[in-house]
């Protein structure tokens, strides 16, 4: 066992139903069965099952955990090939602070980050696991050492694609890590040097003095980093000043060597002011490092002693200011050494058969697209003709002035019809409750906005209040309204349209107002219609104004054919798009040959599926030249109708009375009624869909806003970390200038005799 070294804690996996989640995954968003699939989804259970079970396990097979980590690393590497983004939480506990915390995982790419960790804290618990008694324990542990190092380097590349670091691992704790194992490392190599008599004293001063920089460099990243505890920063501390006095203390031996007696003394003392540096960071550090600490001012101070002694009586040397002496050529034997399981490329791939989810999302992309183009160019248009077309008899007084004369005293058929499609659309109430829940979802749009906003305003009121503390010459990132510029854009459009959709939610309202009424008589039923309605007296007709009677009921009769016809042509449409759809198109044809719809660099270009969607659309070429002639037949049927009715007009003004005038009235009012009906009906459908479709990109909106706020906070530590730094580092300065130096003393050379003893 390895006591006097640092040791990195495993992070503590939740263990969570992988499994079922894949599985309803390729089933909702895959259109394709589990079933095929459920030898890699059993693959999933048992390698986060294991994960899980080892990162809480007392005793741990290391080795067996390790193969674990990597082979589930490189099934998530295959996962994010296949699935999408934020499909699946992970919980992980970070043991890095002194206790455990949460951390939800919801991207691959973090997900694989904190399995790189977990891999790095691995090998270095193997690495202390080894015993440094016999060359090949010392060997082994270098080795592990510097794998652990390189897990943190892969870990560095990772985040260097990411955005957004994860929770406890940004860059500077990571860099941090790094360091300390390949500080720990270089170590190792130091103590075979030293172990060895055949190693000259100047190449073990140059290891130890690598030794002493890599800790010196991972405590300024650690000082970075918030994630990194008091207690491994002190331990580096004394490590480092540690390192460097052995280093002063092999560089005294050379100068013994070479009759150096005054760079003897100055190296000595240089030793000797490392080791007191070290003692000041003892707190929380274990025994076994300050033990070893202890011993090396033991030899410090005795050699010193006897080398003053025997210079100022024997040798009168002059002794040098540190200053003076050469610098201390650091030599590396470690480097990063990246276990090439993380990259294992010949091996078999999980989901290989499942197709990637983004050739799905451009596939469901064109399937859009076609759905847009049938809706603009044959349901849209037809549903539009429907709406005109009643409208256009309504302003005729069709049928009601037909049924004034023909039923005087009974409610007319047209109207009973509009009543039995009224009842069971839901009437009033759900018209109401319809406007209610828009008026929800218009709300709860509002407190999104204002959601958004205030992350900005909390953002911008730190970052003012770290400028004025820190003051505008030091507080040198760019402004927030400056780099948030691109999210008050987005924040003002949302804005924008909620005061549109509020403007279009009043037009609703009133024209819900001014039918409210006929709605109710509706409501009602066949009773309440019968007293609403006035009754009038019978008219006999004469042959000319009976056939223009039977001449309208003719038109009428086949402008509702019209209208069954649409309705059956745009279902028909409708299942032709969900029954020949361009998806599977794609899809089959991805799979038959992926390599000829990708980019050299591998990645799919959608552009390359554009003939199979043009090749789509020549199905519903036939349907437009329909839709044409739709329109052409209704133009015609509306100039029939409009001569006919004029010619009706002319011969009812004879027969026309004061009752069926007020029949007429009636009857028109509720043909009316209804038609605003439909269109109140169809904008609140509409209202519904804008509302929601807002709400979900203002959710996506906020995300980008916490992330934003997260990584302008931990930029802001940053900096502010780095000021401070800074301020002490000008402090000490400052100090240094100011103190009196003692005036140097004469000193005469002495001799020594030689003597070697481990630092």
């Amino acid at each position: 066992m390895i006591n006097n070294f640092l040791c990195l804690p495993l992070f503590q996996v939740a263990d969570i139903s992988l499994k079922e989640t894949l599985a309803q995954l390729i089933k909702k968003d895959f259109f394709q069965s589990s079933s095929a699939f459920a030898s890699d989804l059993d693959t999933s259970r048992h390698l986060h099952t294991a994960l899980a079970q080892y990162s809480t396990a007392d005793l741990v097979d290391f080795p067996q955990y390790q193969t674990v980590i990597t082979n589930f690393y490189n099934f998530v590497e295959d996962v994010s090939r296949r699935f999408p983004e934020n499909s699946v939480s992970f919980e992980w506990f970070s043991t890095l602070r002194y206790l455990p915390v949460s951390r939800i995982v919801s991207t691959w790419k973090h997900e694989q980050a904190y399995l790189v960790y977990q891999l790095g804290a691995v090998l270095c618990q193997r690495a202390h696991g080894e015993s440094i008694l016999h060359d090949e324990g010392v060997k082994q542990a270098c080795l592990l050492f510097k794998q652990s190092a390189g897990c943190f380097e892969h870990l560095l590349s990772l985040l260097k694609e990411d955005s957004a670091s994860p929770q406890d691992l940004n860059k500077h704790t990571v860099a941090a890590l790094r360091l300390m194992m390949l500080a720990q490392s270089q170590e190792l190599v130091w103590l075979k040097a030293v172990s060895n008599p055949q190693i000259k004293d100047s190449l073990v001063a140059r290891l130890s003095k690598t030794v002493a920089d890599l800790y010196e460099q991972a405590i300024a990243l650690a000082l970075q980093s918030n994630t990194i505890i008091l207690d491994w920063i002190n331990l580096m501390r004394v490590k480092m000043n540690h390192f460097l006095a052995a280093s002063y203390y092999r560089m005294a031996l050379v100068a013994l060597d070479n009759f150096e007696y005054g760079q003897q003394v100055t190296y000595l003392k240089a030793a000797s002011k490392k080791c007191a540096d070290a003692l000041k960071s003892k707190r929380y550090v274990g025994p076994e490092v300050l033990e070893d600490l202890q011993g090396l001012i033991e030899s410090v101070e005795s050699f010193l002693r006897t080398a003053e002694k025997e210079n100022d009586l024997v040798f009168l040397k002059p002794v040098p200011a540190f200053q003076q002496l050469p610098a201390i050529e650091p030599v590396s034997r470690v480097e990063p050494d990246v276990p090439k399981e993380l990259a294992a490329s010949d091996r078999k791939r999980a989901f290989a058969s499942l197709v990637p989810f983004s050739i799905i999302q451009i596939a469901q992309a064109f399937k859009d697209r076609e759905e847009s183009y049938t809706r603009q160019t044959i349901s849209e248009p037809l549903m539009t003709l429907g709406r005109m077309l009643r409208q256009f008899l309504a302003e005729h007084d069709l049928p009601a002035i037909i049924d004034t004369i023909q039923k005087p005293d009974s409610v007319p058929d047209s109207i009973l019809s509009h009543l039995e499609e009224i009842i069971s659309n839901g009437g009033v109430r759900i018209i109401e409750n319809s406007m209610s829940e828009i008026s929800e979802l218009a709300v709860k749009c509002k407190h999104l906005i204002f959601e958004c906003e205030e992350r900005l305003r909390m953002e911008n009121y730190e970052d003012e209040l770290l400028r004025q503390r820190a003051g505008s010459s030091q507080w040198n990132r760019e402004p927030s309204l400056v780099v948030a510029a691109h999210l008050h854009t987005k924040i003002e459009k949302m804005t924008s349209y909620i005061r549109q959709g509020h403007e279009s939610d009043i037009v609703i309202g009133q024209s819900y107002e001014l039918i409210k009424a006929a709605l109710e008589t509706f409501c009602g039923g066949k009773v309440v219609l019968q007293k609403k309605i006035p009754n009038s007296a019978y008219i006999k007709l004469n042959s000319e104004m009976a056939a223009l009677v039977n001449e309208l009921k003719e038109l009428i009769a086949e402008a509702n054919r019209l209208e069954t016809t649409r309705q059956r042509f745009i279902s028909g449409v409708e299942g032709k798009s969900r029954n020949y759809s361009v998806l599977p198109l794609i899809l089959g044809e991805y799979k038959r040959n992926p390599e000829e719809f990708q980019l050299p660099s591998g990645t799919v270009d959608p552009v390359k599926f554009e003939p199979i969607y043009e090749k789509q659309l020549q199905h519903y070429i036939d349907d437009v030249v329909y839709v044409e002639s739709l329109k052409e037949k209704q133009r015609q049927l509306e100039r029939r109708i409009d001569e006919a009715t004029v010619r009706f007009a002319r011969s009812r003004e004879t027969l026309v009375n004061t009752a069926q005038e007020k029949r007429l009235r009636t009857l028109q009012y509720l043909e009316s009624a209804y038609v605003q009906n439909l269109e109140l009906i169809a904008n609140l459908n509409r209202a519904s869909v804008f509302y929601n479709d807002l709400f979900e990109k203002g959710k996506g909106v906020l995300r980008e806003l916490d992330d934003f706020l997260y990584s302008r906070r931990e930029e802001a530590r940053q900096l502010t970390l780095e000021l401070q730094n800074q301020h002490k580092f000008n402090q000490i300065e400052k100090s240094m200038a100011q103190t009196k130096l003692a005036a140097p003393q004469s000193v005469r050379a002495y001799s020594y005799n030689k003597f070697l003893e481990n630092s």
